[in-house]
């Protein structure tokens, strides 16, 4: 009982009593203070917490406690008691002042718009009014002109601002203005919406006609053309105009998915006719470079068979599976036919070769080891030939193997033999009696020699006939050989004594002092006599020709040194002879003569000629040999020589029609060039025969001078061009100077427009000499030109884009503040679709960023989603972070709070540029780059994205001056 006697007043169980004893307070005592904080904080009683909160006279504590109030009435109560603190201090709001202010709900906001003195306050107050009445009569009635200017400004409703233009109207022009042009606005909107409504009717109906119209080539580009502008105005479109265009478009789309589809399907069949086609000749290419490559090779050996024939078959499946798809032309299939075939008979006698083979080197053999033979061994030759061969038959187009051309020389020589045989056989039916009339005559006459010939001759003859002849006239043969026999006899017995009548002249000759050459000759005169003398007796031959070789050797001793040195001599010059042979023969097997040297070629030649013509005399007979074989060796030289001058002659008449063709040649530049390089390949062009050469290079000339002549008659031509593509010049100069000073907004297509200029410029052709720096100074000048106004244009451009982005920005934070500081149970507002789509572009990235923005905010709006407290913070984080990041890069100051903040940033960037040093950016595009960031955060507390915004901008402002 005591213990409540003495229990202090701001204790009591009585509201009264509890305020009476709070003014009695001394707010210096700390104790006292403590005991109001208290009872602002805590008093069960909603009086006594206001009379605490009353008495506290600071601006931080009143908030504190404000935000700890949980009773409306006290709360607003304590508002406007910070209020009327706030009013005797002076000065600005503060920032908490003004986030608390913004959260409160439409009664408080009135409340303060209508009671308080501070003009910040009250617009702050009325910029989160939105009942029309309200704003209204604030724009007509309160006190402060900044407080009704900023209510006019709120004000939408058509019939409002009329009633406020009327009220206001001489006296409050502020207001009056401000509404007058929202009124001006609204109604210019509306028209437009009209005029939007009439563009829309139009462009259905232009589409609607359009789906009724056939296709053509402007079809699609038209119905583009219609799609761009339903794009700019669908949001302004009621469904049922919506419903209107896409029936017409769908209608249109299907013409053209139905012409595409049979486009398509055209272009698929021509393109399945073409693989078809390069299918059909790439087997026939394959099988006619198997051909190249067997005409190449020396020999087709059966060991190819096996890749011959399954290339065969696969090129045979390839093709019948291309012509499947679409029948070959008669000619294209005449190809493959022939090539196949080809191929195939070349199997077929690879095949019939490798059987034949040996049969057909014997059978060729024997015919060619063949000098001569009778019709009839012939004959047996020929039936041999033709069985060794059968049927094999080898194509033409193939090189032939080395039994073939064996066969077939075996042929050419049986051809040889069986005309020598028949001429013999002609020869011997047409001859053989007058050889026998002839022979019977020579014996009667005695003449042996002319006897035994015509003897030999009849024995060779009765060979050659036919076998049914040959019998009759053997008979004849036996009886004259006996008479020829009988004669030999007879003149044996007469040649005895001039025999030894020349054994004696003989004799008489040993030891004479004759000149060896006369005795030489004496002695061979003798010797012919000798053997113009038949046998002599028999038994007495062998002595006689004894006596007369004695003889006739020791009469010659004289005479054998003479011609041991002339022999000497003879076998000298045979042996360089041989020499010159030998290397001749070695220079023509180891030239090179794909790379020959023709000039060093031909010299070789005349120098063997003139070499070989200064060795002589020689032997008759081992010379014969040797001059044979140097004039072979020689015709291979004087061969090869004459291709080569027969080449060389085919290019320079070549050259010469060339040059010929060069007067038709209208570019007379372009003549004159390939006429010098003509002769320069004139020059080039190796040797040719002596009597070409002069004929020739008189045509060449002739022929070029021709063409040089032409220049003379077109330099004046040539004049009149340079001056007209100097006139062009100037003309492309005037139209790159209009380009620069005309309306660059089209930056892409100005740029493509200067290229084809400069194009054309550059295509000119040529220009006087004393004109060329002009014309390309001027060009030059206005070149520049046009780049330092398309670079302006660009940067127009770009300000735009930021522009939009910004204004884009600006209608998602409108959005995002509904949809922060909306009640639960308040009604979401639609998004402004007619205010965000533009056809102004902006700045690269930032279409999607701000659209997944734009989306996020009216989905959550049609959804009543509020972005939870975690999410607001986290979003006005990156916004703080991006204004410190901005500093940065501006190399602005940042407040003192945030400099340790700063200084972990600075650290990280410095270690990203560490590690990304490739991919580094200039300022100038990290601050665009943070624009477009910024741009893109979602919800944030209307106070941070205020506080932030002010500060981002301004260190914005500084970068741009």
């Amino acid at each position: 009982m005591f213990k409540n006697l003495f229990k202090p007043k701001w204790q009591s169980a009585k509201p009264q009593v509890r305020i009476q004893a709070l003014q009695n307070l001394n707010l210096s005592d700390d104790h006292d203070f403590h005991i109001l904080e208290l009872m602002a904080k805590g008093d069960v009683e909603n009086e006594v917490r206001l009379a605490a909160i009353k008495r506290i006279p600071q601006r931080d504590k009143l908030l504190n406690l404000i935000k700890q109030e949980k009773d409306g009435s006290v709360r607003f109560a304590a508002i406007e008691h910070l209020i009327a603190v706030l009013a005797e201090s002076g000065g600005g709001i503060d920032p908490v002042v003004r986030d608390m202010v913004l959260e409160l709900d439409g009664h408080a906001l009135a409340a303060i718009v209508e009671q308080t003195e501070n003009a910040d306050l009250g617009c702050l107050a009325i910029s989160k009014i939105s009942d029309e009445a309200l704003l209204e009569g604030y724009a007509v009635k309160l006190p402060l002109a900044l407080m009704r200017q900023t209510a006019a400004a709120k004000l939408q409703a058509e019939d409002v601002l009329e009633r406020v233009v009327k009220a206001s109207k001489g006296k409050d022009k502020s207001v009056w203005r401000i509404c007058k042009d929202k009124l001006n606005a609204l109604r210019e909107e509306q028209q437009q919406e009209a005029s939007i409504e009439q563009q829309l009717a139009e462009l259905c109906q232009n589409l609607e006609m359009l789906s009724r119209l056939p296709y053509d080539n402007l079809y699609g580009p038209k119905l583009e053309h219609f799609q761009k502008q339903w794009q700019r105005m669908q949001h302004h479109a009621d469904n049922e105009t919506i419903h209107r265009f896409n029936r017409a478009y769908a209608l249109c789309k299907a013409t053209i998915d139905d012409i595409s589809n049979e486009q398509d399907r055209l272009a698929e069949e021509t393109k399945q006719q073409r693989e078809a086609l390069q299918e059909r000749m790439a087997a026939c290419e394959q099988l006619e470079e198997a051909v190249r490559q067997l005409s190449s090779i020396a020999v087709l050996q059966p060991s190819d068979i096996p890749a011959l024939q399954a290339l065969l078959n696969t090129q045979k499946t390839r093709w019948e599976e291309a012509a499947g798809v679409v029948e070959p032309a008669a000619d294209e299939r005449k190809r493959f036919t022939r090539i196949h075939g080809l191929l195939q008979r070349a199997l077929d006698a690879v095949r019939k070769l490798g059987e034949h083979d040996e049969a057909i080197r014997n059978a060729a053999t024997a015919v060619l080891g063949l000098e001569e033979a009778t019709m009839a061994t012939l004959q047996t030759k020929q039936r041999q030939l033709e069985k060794a061969l059968g049927d094999l038959k080898w194509p033409e187009e193939l090189a032939w193997p080395e039994s073939l051309k064996l066969h077939q020389q075996a042929l050419d020589h049986f051809e040889r033999l069986r005309s020598k045989a028949k001429v013999m056989e002609d020869d011997a039916i047409n001859n053989i009696k007058s050889i026998f009339n002839e022979l019977s005559s020579e014996i009667e006459q005695g003449h042996l020699k002319p006897a035994n010939r015509l003897l030999k001759e009849a024995s060779q003859l009765v060979k050659h006939l036919p076998i049914k002849a040959a019998s009759g006239y053997q008979k004849k043969l036996r009886e004259l050989t006996l008479q020829v026999n009988e004669l030999r006899d007879w003149q044996g017995f007469v040649a005895t004594p001039k025999k030894e009548e020349l054994i004696s002249a003989m004799e008489s000759l040993v030891g004479t002092d004759m000149d060896p050459q006369a005795l030489s000759t004496k002695i061979r005169r003798l010797q012919d006599e000798w053997r113009g003398l038949g046998e002599a007796d028999k038994g007495r031959n062998k002595e006689l020709w004894d006596r007369f070789s004695a003889a006739a050797d020791q009469a010659y001793e004289p005479c054998r040194g003479y011609f041991d040195k002339l022999s000497e001599v003879r076998q000298v010059n045979l042996d360089k002879r041989k020499n010159v042979c030998a290397q001749l023969e070695a220079y023509l097997q180891q030239y090179d003569w794909d790379n020959a040297d023709w000039k060093a070629v031909n010299e070789v030649y005349n120098t063997a000629k003139s070499e070989w013509r200064l060795y002589t005399p020689v032997e008759r007979k081992e010379g014969k040999k040797v001059q044979d074989q140097f004039n072979g060796l020689l015709d291979q030289l004087r061969d090869r020589l004459h291709g080569e001058f027969e080449r060389n002659r085919v290019k320079r008449e070549k050259l010469i029609e060339a040059v010929d063709a060069l007067l038709e040649v209208e570019n007379l530049a372009e003549a004159i060039e390939q006429a010098k390089s003509l002769q320069r390949d004139w020059r080039n062009v190796g040797m040719v025969a002596r009597r070409d050469d002069a004929r020739l290079w008189k045509r060449f000339r002739a022929a070029c001078d021709k063409v040089f002549e032409r220049r003379d008659q077109q330099r004046e031509e040539v004049q009149k061009e340079r001056a007209q593509n100097f006139v062009h010049g100037e003309h492309l100069c005037e139209q790159i100077e209009q380009l620069a000073e005309s309306d660059l907004s089209d930056v892409k297509g100005a740029r493509q427009e200067f290229r084809q200029l400069t194009k054309r410029y550059q295509d000119l052709g040529p220009i006087p000499r004393d004109q060329q720096d002009v014309i390309k100074a001027r060009f030059q000048a206005v070149c520049d030109q046009f780049e330092a106004a398309i670079v302006g244009a660009e940067v127009a451009l770009r300000q735009q884009g930021f522009k939009e982005l910004w204004r884009r920005a600006a209608i998602c934070d409108e959005l995002e503040d509904s949809l922060v500081t909306a009640n639960q149970g308040d009604l979401f507002g639609v998004a402004p679709e007619s205010e965000w789509h533009s056809e102004q572009s902006m700045p690269v990235g930032a279409e999607a960023v701000l659209q997944a923005r734009y989306d996020a905010v009216v989905n959550a709006l049609k959804s009543a989603q509020v972005p939870t407290q975690d999410q607001l913070t986290e979003n006005a984080e990156r916004l703080h972070e991006l204004c410190l990041k901005l500093e940065i890069a501006v190399g602005v100051d940042s407040p003192a709070e945030d400099q340790q903040k700063r200084m972990a940033l600075q650290i990280n960037r410095l270690n990203d540029g560490l590690t990304h040093r490739g991919d580094a950016v200039s300022s100038h595009q990290q601050v665009e780059q943070m624009q477009v960031e910024w741009a893109g955060i979602g919800p944030v507390a209307t106070a941070d994205r205020e506080r932030f915004s002010k500060r981002f901008i301004a260190v914005l402002e500084k970068a741009k001056g």
